[in-house]
This record gives C-alpha cells, sequence and structure tokens, in this order.
C-alpha cells in the first residue's frame, strides 16, 4: 500500500497530495477548467492516490456551470488486495469497469484471438458477476489506455464486433456506457493524425477518425438505452452459442447476433401484442416503418430475422 500510494509510477513525479498546499493547487486548477465549462474529471492512476486525498481534493471543487458537482470518475485497475481493490474507492466516486470490458471481449471474440466467442456467457454480467456495482461504474468496450491490447480488449479493427459490444453494452446498461470514439493506428503508439507541421488534424469522419459514435447502429442504441432506462432485464434467451435476446421490464425487448449468418429466432418479448419498428434498420414515417417490423402476438412472443454481426431492437414508443 505504501508503496503503490507514495513512490513514483513509472518515473512519473508523485505530487504530495496529503500537503494542503498540493491539493488546494490541483483543485484551484480544476476550477478554472470548470470555469470554462467543464463538467467533469477522469483521475488517471487513482489507485495510486489515497481516498483520503482525492476525497479533500473534491470537496475543494466547484459547482459546474450546470449548478452541480462535476463528475468524477477513477482509474482503479483491479488486482490490489484490501483499500487498493477498485472496491474500496466507491465512495470516493465512479470507476472504471475494466474486467467488463475484458468480459466482453472474451465473449465477442475471445482472449484467444477466436472470431467466433459466445454470447451465451453475457447471462451473467455485471454486478451478477462480480464486478463492481452498476450506478457506480463507468463501463466501456475500450478506451485509450486499451484499445492497443487487442489480447484483451476489443478496438475498431474488429469491425462489426466492436460495433455490436457497444449495442450489447447500451442494451444490458451495466454502468454508465461510454462509446469510445478515436483514430486509425498501425502501432498501438502511434499518434493522431496531423499535419506537416505536427499539429493535430481536426475530427473529420473518414480522415483518420474511427467516428464509432455516429453509426447508424449504436446512435440507435443511445435512443433505446435512454428510454428502457433502469428496467430489469428479464426473458433473456440464447441459443447457447451467439445469438441472444432479452426484454427490458416491458419497456424494450432486443436481439443480437454474433454470428456470420442471420439466424431466425422465436421468444418472448415482453411487449403487448402489436406491431413494432426495429429502431435500429429503420424510423417510423406516417405511421409505416422503414425498416424490420417485429409482430409480437397475445402471448408476448414474436417470431424475428436478426441479421449477421446484427441487432434487432424495439420499444414502446416503436410500437406503429
Amino acid at each position: 500500500k505504501a508503496q503503490v500510494w507514495n513512490c513514483n509510477l513509472v518515473g512519473l513525479e508523485d505530487l504530495r497530495t496529503g500537503s494542503d498546499d498540493v491539493r488546494a493547487e490541483v483543485a484551484g486548477y480544476l476550477n478554472k477548467l470548470i470555469r470554462y465549462g467543464v463538467s467533469g474529471f477522469r483521475v488517471d492512476a487513482a489507485k495510486h492516490m489515497p481516498q483520503r486525498d482525492l476525497d479533500a481534493i473534491y470537496s475543494r471543487l466547484d459547482r459546474t456551470k450546470d449548478g452541480v458537482k462535476p463528475y468524477w470518475s477513477l482509474e482503479v485497475l483491479p488486482g490490489g488486495p484490501g483499500v487498493l481493490r477498485p472496491e474500496a474507492y466507491l465512495r470516493s466516486g465512479d470507476v472504471l469497469g475494466v474486467d467488463g470490458a475484458r468480459q466482453m471481449q472474451q465473449a465477442f471474440k475471445s482472449y484467444t484471438g477466436d472470431q467466433t466467442g459466445s454470447l451465451s456467457s453475457l447471462e451473467v454480467f455485471g454486478t451478477e458477476a462480480g464486478l463492481t456495482p452498476s450506478a457506480k461504474t463507468v463501463s466501456f468496450v475500450t478506451n485509450h489506455d486499451s484499445e492497443g491490447n487487442t489480447n484483451d480488449y476489443l478496438s475498431y479493427k474488429d469491425g462489426p464486433t466492436f460495433v455490436l459490444a457497444h449495442q450489447w453494452l447500451l442494451a444490458d446498461g451495466y454502468g454508465s456506457p461510454q462509446v469510445y470514439s478515436s483514430f486509425a493506428w498501425q502501432d498501438k503508439d502511434d499518434s493522431p493524425p496531423a499535419r506537416a507541421d505536427g499539429r493535430i488534424t481536426d475530427a473529420v469522419c473518414g480522415q483518420g477518425w474511427t467516428c464509432v459514435h455516429r453509426d447508424r447502429g449504436i446512435v440507435a442504441m443511445i435512443g433505446w438505452h435512454d428510454y428502457v432506462g433502469t428496467a430489469k432485464r428479464v426473458n433473456f434467451w440464447t441459443d447457447d452459442a451467439n445469438v441472444v435476446a432479452f426484454s427490458k421490464g416491458n419497456r424494450g425487448w432486443v436481439a443480437l447476433n454474433n454470428g456470420a449468418a442471420a439466424q431466425q429466432v422465436r421468444v418472448q418479448t415482453g411487449l403487448p401484442k402489436g406491431r413494432y419498428c426495429d429502431v435500429v434498420s429503420g424510423t417510423e414515417q406516417a405511421g409505416a416503418c422503414t425498416g424490420t417490423v417485429v409482430t409480437v402476438n397475445s402471448t408476448g412472443f414474436a417470431s424475428v430475422t436478426v441479421p449477421a454481426k446484427g441487432v434487432v431492437a424495439v420499444t414502446r414508443a416503436s410500437h406503429l
């Protein structure tokens, strides 16, 4: 504990955060950013700071322009004992869901590089799988630290699988899901796209920037995620391989297919009888759906074809 908290980390200078002067200096800088309009902070290597120091700094922070205290997320890598565990930092802020990202990589691709994985393993996910509490976790598929580690995490190089993993995370609802956009790279230490003078280019989609957040299927699932809210996941169904489906209470239903071929499923949706517009493939226009229509019978069941590496998702609001 003393070494982790008090010694330099990979050659970086270690601030004496137990000092009131240092705490005031750090908080002063963060408050300057808050005045510029910043609403939250990710604390890198928070595991290398005692919780009392983090709490003391946070207590000095001003309210944001929205009138609330800034969001405070902490990078606390798993593996440490006692006061160094992510759970020990939950009272100080939300923590990054590193283990959840690894579990998704294994389910969608596997640690050994197997391209098939097994989505059925995600029936037990999140807090039920021993991960940190959902309400205190920043969940993600990958981030700027992990995307180069393709043995343990998915990346944009996984193409539709990367998109599908984000859609799963948004559908499941564990934690506060973070959609990750970055830039194309060949080596994990590559810098962002830049001009000849070294200045980083504007983030224009298709010009070296991946813009995953602009993917239509992800945008649709963000709306789906927000609509179903905290409704409980029920009616979980799987083919014991790469197709899963479930409801979120009686608010919405979703099916995901990680396989290379379309699959037809007949499942319980938890929704009232009627016709629903798939929010991923289309939109409702003048009472008609431009994409897939899901027909639910009087017992709540529906037969649906789920496209390869794809998603079908409906909500009560998408009822035709």
